[in-house]
């Protein structure tokens, strides 16, 4: 879908699950293959499209790491990307997104 509408960056919205998807979307988009292939430290030769993380919960600090958990369900197992272009450019942490989460879970 990223490729059929000409797409220059990607935008999440969520925690680190959304976060870590997007990381993968973005880091896919400008490098090809598929998602496992960036298993492991640094296997990217470019970085992603710009990404742009907006939290609405707080605590996994998706939105500004070099890391990206990513479920293989082939293999069943989280899958661990740690890339120097999986870093988003921008992250938003406005408070007012949080207000309608549980104080506890």
């Amino acid at each position: 879908m990223l490729r059929e509408n000409g797409c220059d960056c990607v935008i999440s919205l969520g925690g680190g699950s959304p976060h870590d998807c997007a990381k993968g979307i973005a880091l896919v988009a400008t490098n090809g293959g598929h998602i496992g292939d960036y298993e492991g430290v640094d296997k990217s030769a470019k970085p992603q499209l710009p990404l742009i993380a907006i939290n609405t919960t707080a605590g996994t600090a998706s939105e500004m790491t070099r890391f990206c958990i990513i479920t293989d369900e082939s293999r069943h197992i989280k899958m661990a990307i740690v890339d120097r272009n999986v870093t988003p450019m921008l992250s938003v942490n406005d408070p007012t997104l949080m207000l309608a989460k549980p104080l506890k879970h």
